[in-house]
């Protein structure tokens, strides 16, 4: 994804992966949501370090990977990594929301 005012993205995989790459994206007044659906499937996203994170699901025998660490059957999964220079109040967040049935997340920063 490379817009210049991302501000809200559905992206949906049933028996299949999506890769989504963010990093040459611009949020829409700092903050964009990702909404994920998966079912038998899973979705690679790749966002800039210097954004924060808020993930937010249903894993249903599903897994969310991150910064090397798995959260699976949580509600939220904080972002413990935040490894930046940016202040709080200048960072971009980026809301993650899934649902997920037998399906993977995998979220990787660079």
């Amino acid at each position: 994804i490379a817009s210049n005012q991302l501000a809200k993205a559905d992206i949906v995989t049933l028996f299949g992966s999506s890769q989504v790459d963010v990093t040459k994206a611009q949020l829409e007044n700092h903050t964009a949501t990702l909404d994920l659906v998966s079912i038998f499937g899973s979705h690679h996203l790749i966002i800039p370090k210097h954004w924060k994170v808020s993930v937010q699901g249903v894993p249903i025998l599903s897994s969310v990977r991150y910064s090397h660490s798995e959260y699976a059957d949580t509600w939220s999964a904080p972002d413990k990594n935040q490894d930046n220079d940016a202040t709080e109040k200048d960072a971009p967040v980026l809301h993650i929301r899934y649902f997920y049935l037998f399906s993977n997340l995998t979220i990787r920063r660079v």
